[in-house]
């Protein structure tokens, strides 16, 4: 368990999953098809705790729902180790425990007559993937520890060593599972960032909270969503620059809060491609390009795992998936003559933007998973007096292995208070975006 310290109350996480999903909303002006509703609609303060593979608290998924109806989450940090506080607005539902604990139950019936189950926690074992991981008891007496995957509830129950190690041997984007926490590199203390964006969301709130009708702190132990959620709101109408702003985008006459020529959103209609195996996650992203970039009917997914796996040496290895280094010649195998497919293992947001505004979806490749980055979003949080001004810079993906899009933060801009258009810093987001393929048309 991390120190006290790096631990987010579920207090501290209702704030800052009520601030993202607000100043994300407000500032939307497109969303990939299918998901317009999620960004309308209200989050709910009925948290379920993720843990990391090594037991550590990881995130809070706050559901979020429109009249009545589920439509997907809000994640927000659980831990500073992470840090920042916002993840991701997802698709995909809130983690269901009850109905996981019950298809795991039966299937440890059926590798291990008369185990108990001891404990059983949601657990990231896979970003973005949650399953459950499960502590028994045999009927000889020992304690095991094993994974259960909903996401693939036909494969048998995965051991888990104690310590949930970081990645190691195959590096090839499909399997797992890995801790997150253990992955993050050290010698960086995360807590000050974390801090600082912190700070910031919780004074806007107290500006708002100044001139706005609910009801003072000091009347009620914790505050409620509304409380929140007027509170910015009121701050984005009240004051001289606004929270919630677009970055670019400014009333007549009035200044840009970003340098000119900088783009703060698009999203390009690509149709969502569910993978069709635990280690398919990089055919279903060929797939979505290709429809995209409309190259023509490509093969079912395990026709092309069929046909990788026959070649000599082979490019697709049963159980493990393609390694990145070989993806390269996997995409140039499905796509013409006519497309450069170009493997960049140091992706750069002007990368992202440049693709996306010439209506080119790409892959992007974390660890051991792949998905395809179908647009990007810049969120400006206005500064107090004096302070730096932040930009949020994030990812619309659509993720082949929850059949989810989501809108994932990528990187926090830090900007001179006194001088908006030059940057300080810049700081990438958990999960690290490692490696990219784009798919370009040659020639001139």
């Amino acid at each position: 368990m991390p120190p006290e310290d790096l631990e987010i109350s579920r207090d501290s996480a209702l704030v800052h999953a009520v601030s993202f999903l607000t100043i994300v909303q407000r500032s939307l002006q497109a969303v990939p098809p299918g998901v317009e509703d999620l960004f309308v609609g209200d989050l709910a303060d009925e948290p379920t705790l993720i843990f990391d593979l090594n037991e550590s608290p990881l995130f809070y998924d706050f559901p979020v729902a429109l009249n009545g109806r589920p439509l997907g989450s809000v994640r927000v940090a659980a831990t500073k180790e992470l840090g920042h506080p916002w993840i991701a607005i997802q698709q995909a539902l809130p983690f269901d425990t009850a109905a996981s604990l019950q298809r795991a139950q039966a299937l440890l019936d059926q590798e291990a007559a008369g185990s108990q189950i001891i404990e059983a926690k949601p657990v990231c074992h896979l970003y973005p993937n949650v399953g459950l991981l499960l502590r028994a008891a045999t009927p000889g007496g020992r304690t095991v520890v094993r994974l259960f995957d909903p996401e693939n509830p036909s494969r048998p129950l995965t051991e888990i060593p104690e310590g949930a190690p970081p990645p190691t041997g195959s590096e090839a984007e499909g399997p797992g599972p890995y801790s997150l926490l253990e992955s993050l590199s050290e010698g960086t203390d995360p807590r000050p960032e974390f801090d600082r964006f912190d700070g910031l969301i919780e004074r806007l709130i107290d500006e708002g909270s100044d001139s706005s009708t609910s009801s003072s702190p000091t009347d009620r132990p914790r505050r409620s969503i509304e409380d929140i959620k007027n509170a910015l709101i009121w701050n984005a109408a009240n004051q001289a620059e606004m929270l919630t702003r677009p970055a670019g985008r400014r009333a007549e006459g009035e200044a840009s809060d970003q340098p000119e020529g900088q783009e703060t959103e698009r999203v390009l209609a690509v149709g969502h491609v569910r993978q069709e195996g635990q280690v398919f996650c990089v055919l279903a992203c060929i797939r979505m390009i290709a429809d995209s970039l409309q190259v023509g009917t490509l093969p079912g997914q395990q026709e092309m795992a069929a046909t990788l796996q026959a070649l000599a040496p082979p490019l697709f290895i049963p159980n493990e998936g393609i390694l990145p280094s070989r993806q390269v010649e996997v995409f140039e195998h499905f796509f013409p003559l006519g497309f450069e497919v170009i493997f960049d293992d140091t992706p750069t947001w002007q990368e992202f933007v440049g693709e996306i505004d010439a209506g080119r979806a790409f892959k992007s490749g974390i660890t051991r998973h792949a998905r395809v980055a179908v647009g990007y979003q810049v969120t400006p949080v206005r500064p107090t007096q004096g302070e730096s001004g932040i930009l949020q810079r994030s990812l619309w993906i659509n993720d082949p292995s929850r059949s989810a899009v989501m809108l994932e933060a990528h990187e926090v801009v830090t900007l001179d208070p006194n001088d908006p258009s030059v940057t300080l810093s810049v700081t990438p987001r958990v999960p690290r975006k490692n490696n990219s393929i784009f798919v370009r048309p040659s020639g001139p």
